[in-house]
């Protein structure tokens, strides 16, 4: 076979099996398992990832700006990650972040008083197709830093 030589025989038909299944479903069956991964941290650290939610719900009502958009510049996959029933993090993973995109996506956190965080290689949707971005609130009160979050 020529792959894996220090693999167990299982290892070995599981790594045949992928290989059997051809490239782009290789990287999905990655993708799936790093995604579930990920997702089992976020809870062993409780935290709660919806699937749905808007980047305005990083702020208090009563302090969110009321012209603010539903959703940052080049969002896709956009979800919210919450610890103790407070949203602390609003993750997007878009495909293709140009130059442009980047550019867009600080001049919104800058003029929403948000952190940004751009890293292409943190992404739970497609792993390595997406890039992962995210956004706070500056001084939130959670103790770990989100690139800890961000295994």
């Amino acid at each position: 076979m020529g792959i894996l030589y220090d693999a167990t025989p299982e290892e070995k038909l599981i790594a045949q099996d992928l290989l059997n299944l051809g490239m782009p479903r290789v990287g999905r069956v990655v993708g799936e398992v790093i995604r579930e991964l990920r997702e089992r941290f976020y809870r062993d650290a409780g935290l709660f990832i919806t699937d749905r939610g808007t980047i305005r719900e990083l702020y208090l009502k009563s302090t969110r700006p009321t012209s603010m958009p539903y959703s940052p510049p080049a969002d896709d996959h956009g979800r919210l990650i919450w610890f103790d029933d407070v949203p602390i993090v609003y993750l997007s993973q878009p495909y293709n972040v140009s130059d442009t995109d980047i550019k867009r996506i600080i001049a919104f956190g800058t003029k929403w008083n948000l952190e940004v965080n751009i890293n292409p290689s943190q992404a739970m949707w497609y792993p390595g197709r997406t890039c992962a971005i995210s956004y706070s609130v500056p001084g939130a009160t959670y103790d770990t830093p989100w690139e800890d979050i961000l295994i």
